[in-house]
């Protein structure tokens, strides 16, 4: 089961997927969301099931492209 992070607009009620984190960790972001000011980056907290896993962390994903 992969962990997602997805954008909704709340005007239209379109959403689409931004990036997959994972595809066998369910719940890899579950708190700790920001938006840049410009809303061009979303900003998430990491949280592995191992606590000494290296990718956990803030990460930066870029909207347009997912990219982190």
């Amino acid at each position: 089961t992969p962990s997602e992070l997805w954008e909704l607009n709340v005007s239209t009620g379109a959403s689409r997927m931004v990036a997959r984190v994972s595809d066998h960790e369910l719940a890899l972001i579950y708190w700790g969301l920001a938006w840049s000011p410009d809303g061009r980056t979303i900003y998430a907290t990491l949280a592995h099931q191992d606590a000494a896993d290296p990718g956990n962390g803030v990460w930066a994903f870029d909207v347009a492209n997912g990219a982190s």
